[in-house]
């Protein structure tokens, strides 16, 4: 907005100044720098010099951003026309944390009042310094507040977001997070434009959607002395070496850099957290748990009131880490949960599995054949299960009053008339066995109702799964990231109690087809050649389960 005579187009800075005057003074002013090269730099530093001029013949402003003898690190200087007789100075300053020397950097000055007292603050990359005056910022003309820029070192620097009011400091995370990632520096290959390399987009259709962002979950070892004495003493001449290095003789005011290598044990501890994050328990781990697309997307997150690196995520401590995602196809009306573990710290070396768990509705169609087909099984399982319960009622002597008489009856109606006593005690077993076979028939209906109430419900269940993800406020800033994750691992819980009883169901189906199968080989005894095997079968079938199980326990 720079004109040839490099006069700065102020419309739109004098409705920002007089709505800004509506509102009491309140104000908020930001954009970004970033060097361009050397000529940036004094000496090793990146210092922004911006100068917002009210006036130019004479020089006046109200507002200077740079450094000064005051703070080497830069400051903001407020002017005022009608300031104070008594002050020392003609100006009111406030320090600033250093600018960064790579990339760019966020500077907002926020006025705020409050009663007669007036707070000025400065966040540089989200780091706040703040100061309090009872000097009025009185402009030198009160219908703009700045006609030009001066900017006295090379540097980029973007178009001007100004604000008549003084936005929180949730306010200014929010904007910050929407455009660092805009904002930063995105390699690529370095080919003049012409010869750029063509992209090509194919768009397939989406059949299967994400119902929840992806949540990452790491389980850890804590940090703790090594075995060896000599790693120990090893370890912490690390450590001193990189603090010295990094700090120099500047041992105050250093931050603590992270530790280049420590020894893990296996001993948890309650109420730990861990990048600002508390425990999270989902199944039998415990660990803590993120969004992915925070991990992923931000070099920089608040976490446990402190600004981290999102690469300290991961460390050497990691055991392992898991990404959840929640899948819904409405086409197939199959809702699924994939989960991609990382082993991290297996003896073996790195390895990488997944999970894939699904619950799928049955509705309208479909779910009338399924009970159709559910029915007939009841069908056929009742011409077995009948005979079986007359058989046992005649076999205890409820009818008939003599339970050998009735036992005896059970053999004449299998076709075994006599025989010595060994035979008989044969055909007692086997008389046994088949009743067995029959009765354990009647585990049909009850799998059988099971499954068609599971199918029933199916939906239901689906849609309070789904509500639950979609009721998680993720873009609510104001809302804690551990009240989001508590909510979505309670709809995977939900969905992986839904998906274990299904398995179950399915395990309760394999054995009711092996006893279907036994039924069937028990039926081939009517052959008399064929029952040589089976009777053969059914007289070892003791010795057989014992040699299985001690093959097993082998």
């Amino acid at each position: 907005a720079l004109d040839e005579e490099c006069a700065f187009d102020s419309a739109q800075v004098r409705a920002f100044t007089a709505d800004a005057a509506l509102n009491g003074g309140d104000m908020t002013i930001s954009f970004w720098v970033r060097p361009i090269d050397e000529a940036s730099f004094v000496g090793k530093q990146f210092l922004p010099h911006v100068a917002f001029y009210s006036s130019l013949f004479p020089p006046e402003h109200n507002l200077v951003i740079g450094a000064f003898e005051s703070n080497t690190d830069g400051e903001i200087r407020l002017h005022s026309q009608c300031r104070d007789q008594t002050a020392t100075r003609i100006f009111e300053s406030v320090h600033m944390n250093p600018a960064a020397a790579e990339g760019w950097t966020s500077i907002t000055y926020v006025r705020k009042r409050i009663a007669d007292v007036w707070a000025n603050k400065v966040v540089i990359d989200l780091g706040t310094e703040e100061l309090k005056t009872k000097q009025a910022l009185c402009l030198f003309d009160p219908k703009v507040l700045f006609r030009a820029i001066e900017v006295n070192y090379p540097m980029y620097m973007t178009p001007i977001r100004m604000y008549p009011e003084a936005l929180s400091v949730e306010q200014l995370q929010r904007t910050f997070y929407k455009l660092v990632d805009e904002m930063a520096m995105h390699s690529g290959p370095e080919v003049p434009f012409r010869k750029m390399i063509p992209v090509e987009q194919v768009n397939y259709p989406m059949r299967t959607a994400l119902v929840a962002p992806p949540v990452i979950f790491q389980v850890r070892e804590d940090e703790g002395p090594c075995v060896f004495e000599y790693s120990n003493s090893w370890v912490e001449t690390q450590k001193n070496t990189v603090f010295n290095s990094v700090c120099g003789s500047d041992t105050h005011s250093c931050i603590q850099p992270r530790t280049p290598m420590s020894c893990s044990h296996h001993v948890p501890h309650d109420n730990a957290t861990f990048f600002g994050l508390k425990q999270l328990k989902f199944g039998s781990e415990v660990g803590f748990a993120d969004v992915l697309y925070s991990i992923t997307d931000n070099q920089r997150l608040f976490r446990g009131d402190y600004l981290r690196y999102t690469s300290d995520f991961v460390d050497m401590h990691t055991d392992t880490v898991e990404v959840d995602l929640s899948l819904f196809s409405p086409e197939s009306g199959v809702l699924a949960l994939l989960s991609i573990t990382a082993h991290m710290r297996r003896a073996e070396g790195f390895a990488v599995t997944y999970e894939l768990d699904f619950f799928n509705i049955l509705e309208g169609p479909k779910l009338e054949e399924y009970v159709y087909y559910e029915i007939v099984t009841i069908l056929l399982s009742a011409v077995i299960l009948v005979p079986a319960v007359w058989k046992l009622i005649c076999r205890f002597g409820v009818r008939g009053g003599n339970p050998k008489v009735a036992a005896q009856n059970g053999r004449l109606h299998h076709g075994v008339a006599g025989g010595d006593d060994h035979d008989s005690m044969a055909d007692e077993k086997e008389d046994s066995a088949a009743l067995l076979l029959d009765l354990f028939m009647i585990v049909i209906p009850i799998c059988v109702a099971w499954r068609m109430d599971v199918a029933f419900h199916s939906r239901r269940e689906t849609q309070h799964i789904i509500e639950t993800f979609s009721k998680i406020q993720w873009e609510d800033n104001r809302a804690e990231i551990a009240s989001k994750k508590e909510a979505f691992y309670a709809g995977v819980k939900q969905l992986r109690t839904d998906v274990d009883a299904a398995a179950m169901q399915m395990r309760v189906v394999f054995v009711t087809l092996v006893v279907c199968m036994l039924q069937m080989l028990r039926q081939t005894k009517l052959h008399p050649r064929l029952a040589l095997i089976t009777g053969t079968i059914a007289f070892a079938a003791g010795h057989l389960l014992h040699a299985g199980l001690v093959a097993g326990a082998g």
